[in-house]
């Protein structure tokens, strides 16, 4: 437990294999990809602070498992499609970009997916 005048320890040693970022790290080539990997960037964030609460693993264990679901769900298809789609019909509209993206990503949370088995059992 962290008491409030104590610093937390942010040493950090974790060697985890994050989705990869494009070669030129900070120059995405397009809109679209860039767009596509800060979802999938929250995605795993999602997911990984959502098996925290549930699974009561440690966080290094945890954000392992989430790039890990990330990587094999092939969640990025159908974000990478919306993604596509919402950007042709963008025509300068940043609320109604915006609005879709958020749109897009309510849609496809990971940890739906978990709620949805849980609730079925």
């Amino acid at each position: 437990m962290l008491v409030p005048w104590q610093e937390p320890n942010l040493d950090v040693n974790v060697h985890i294999s994050m989705p990869s970022l494009p070669t030129d790290v900070g120059k995405f080539q397009t809109v679209q990809s860039m767009i596509e990997h800060a979802i999938g960037c929250l995605f795993v964030a999602e997911l990984s602070f959502f098996l925290m609460q549930h699974k009561g693993h440690g966080w290094e264990e945890v954000l392992s498992l989430a790039v890990q679901e990330y990587k094999t769900s092939n969640i990025h298809v159908s974000v990478s499609k919306d993604v596509k789609a919402i950007l042709c019909d963008y025509g300068g509209n940043m609320d109604g970009l915006c609005d879709s993206i958020i749109t897009v990503i309510v849609e496809n949370l990971m940890s739906n997916k978990f709620l949805m088995e849980s609730g079925a059992k």
